[in-house]
């Protein structure tokens, strides 16, 4: 009996064996391995997923692309704020009445920039009622994309005839889509990681794109423990673990791995001096210890998954600082391939059980 449980025992590991080396060759042979980026506003989502781009990169081609679009959307917005000054008989300088018209002319021009257009529209953004306009913005509910200052006040760089966007310029462009991607190779292997931009409310209506997903990165910002979403009023700790539940348990993610982020730690522990754990939850009796509160918070969000809906292994989380890209990718690569190893035993037994059957 006790040689037949060793030889089993053996054949047990070296099964084993058999499978991480069919997931790590499967890791290396996947092609692209998508990995969904998920988070609340704030959460440092969008950071780690420019840390990402700057490892991977951009090419020159792609950057000049981006020049044309920087052109006609900056003329785009300076029109918009002309035409919300003429709604509200508010006067430009007298100079500037004919640049606006000449800007209002060549808006549906072709995206190449003269040094006359960057002039107009150096005098128009300075102009004292274009500037007051501007900083109305959110009480006047203007359509303008979150990049129009960053350009605005880049006039004189972007405006060089020599000119080619930096990976800053992209990232700035990035900030008005709501679906960003780059390819990122760590190791030998792959990457390309989708940065979604969506309200809580929306994610029924896109999630179902992305069921072929290897991972989901969740980031929730530990820092938002005491602060407030002004538009709902409703605490952004409250808010990341409503969106941390439907997308745990969608159907469209279920066999998606998840690598659940518990990001800046760093300021949640300088925070956890001044400002009590228990004034976000009132339930909690514990010390106000990062060990205690960061436990208490991880069986919080790992509690909203439905019971027997995922398998342990199925989620792994880690409390960082987005700032620290290469940990960041080492967790992922790690992360990764336990998910396809869990995958691959997955498919093993499944077809043992049918051979058995059979």
């Amino acid at each position: 009996m006790l040689c037949g449980s060793n030889s089993q025992r053996q054949e047990q590991q070296w099964s084993l064996k058999i499978d991480k080396e069919i997931a790590d060759e499967r890791i290396t042979k996947e092609g692209m391995i998508s990995i969904l980026l998920l988070g609340q506003s704030g959460s440092g989502k969008t950071t780690i997923f420019n840390k990402f781009k700057a490892i991977g990169g951009e090419p020159t081609s792609e950057l000049l692309k981006c020049r044309d679009t920087i052109f006609l959307n900056t003329i785009s917005q300076i029109l918009i704020l002309i035409d919300r000054c003429n709604k509200l008989s508010t006067p430009l300088l007298p100079e500037n009445v004919p640049r606006c018209q000449i800007i209002k002319t060549r808006s549906n021009e072709s995206a190449h920039w003269t040094s006359k257009d960057s002039e107009d529209l150096f005098h128009l953004w300075n102009d004292p009622a274009i500037k007051n306009v501007f900083e109305k913005r959110n009480q006047l509910q203007l359509e303008l994309s979150n990049s129009a200052e960053y350009f605005f006040e880049n006039l004189e760089r972007i405006s060089k005839e020599d000119y080619v966007p930096s990976v800053s310029d992209s990232q700035q462009l990035q900030k008005n889509k709501s679906i960003n991607e780059v390819s990122v190779s760590f190791e030998g292997v792959d990457y390309k990681f989708i940065d979604i931009n969506v309200q809580n409310s929306q994610i029924r209506k896109w999630i179902h794109c992305f069921n072929d997903i290897l991972a989901v990165i969740f980031v929730v910002s530990l820092d938002d423990y005491d602060q407030y979403s002004q538009e709902e009023e409703v605490n952004k700790l409250d808010l990341s673990l409503d969106l941390y539940s439907e997308t745990t348990n969608s159907m469209w993610l279920q066999r998606s791995g998840i690598l659940l982020f518990f990001n800046k730690k760093d300021l949640f522990i300088e925070k956890l001096k001044t400002v009590p754990f228990s004034n976000y939850d009132a339930q909690y009796t514990g010390n106000n210890t990062f060990e205690e509160t960061s436990a208490y918070l991880q069986n919080k969000f790992m509690a909203k998954t439905h019971k027997g809906y995922r398998s342990d292994n199925q989620i792994q989380s880690h409390f960082v600082n987005a700032l620290d890209v290469s940990e960041i990718m080492r967790t992922v690569f790690t992360d990764t391939k336990e998910i396809l190893l869990s995958k691959v035993m997955d498919l093993c037994g499944q077809s043992n059980t049918a051979n058995m059957e059979n």
